[in-house]
């Protein structure tokens, strides 16, 4: 049985009204719904094309240096990291670091590097998957309840970096707040970072 958790809705930079609705099914065997506690994280997204047994996992908490990390200390930088769609991330987190090097890629390192929780697959969200998770309502204030229940935190108020690029010096960031926007700023700006994992 298909139910709707929660709908996010996101003001794009485009100022078009996108909505995202986030379906589980019920697997009492399995746990698998969005806002569990699941593999390290809390289930934040649930994949219809996978029959909700799969989809993406926020970290308990931001990335932990507070002053923020640069997606590209020194740009500028052209990488490839396109991707902007659910699982997209993974591919843009290894592309970034391969494309300038750990040392500049400060924000989709932190990801690669992380060990949070006993998992090792993190990765700095696709623009798309940041969206999803960084959404306002019912969905959003589930999954972070759940985050602080396992001593994580809620989400910070400044914008947090997604992995996906825009142009030589720019790359996709998404704020919460009172409504969630995108938005572009130069890649070397610190911003916050939240780690996913896809399972």
């Amino acid at each position: 049985m298909k139910k709707t958790i929660g709908t996010l809705l996101l003001l794009t930079s485009s100022s078009f009204l996108t909505v995202y609705a986030a379906n589980s099914s019920s697997h009492p065997s399995d746990g698998l719904y969005v806002g569990a506690y699941y593999q390290g994280g809390v289930i934040y997204w649930l994949d219809s094309k996978k029959l909700y047994r799969h989809g993406l996992i926020m970290d308990i908490k931001d990335a932990p240096d507070t002053s923020g990390y640069a997606w590209d200390t020194t740009p500028p930088s052209k990488t490839g990291a396109n991707g902007d769609q659910p699982y997209a991330g993974k591919i843009n987190t290894q592309i970034i670091i391969t494309t300038i090097g750990s040392k500049r890629a400060l924000a989709a390192s932190v990801c690669a590097n992380s060990h949070s929780q006993g998992y090792s697959d993190w990765y700095l969200p696709a623009k798309n998957e940041l969206a999803l998770m960084l959404g306002k309502g019912m969905l959003t204030a589930k999954i972070t309840e759940t985050a602080k229940a396992h001593n994580g935190s809620d989400f910070s108020h400044n914008p947090y970096w997604s992995s996906t690029e825009f142009a030589f010096n720019s790359a996709w960031n998404i704020s919460g707040g009172s409504s969630t926007h995108e938005a572009t700023y130069k890649k070397n700006i610190p911003l916050s970072v939240r780690c996913i994992r896809a399972f």
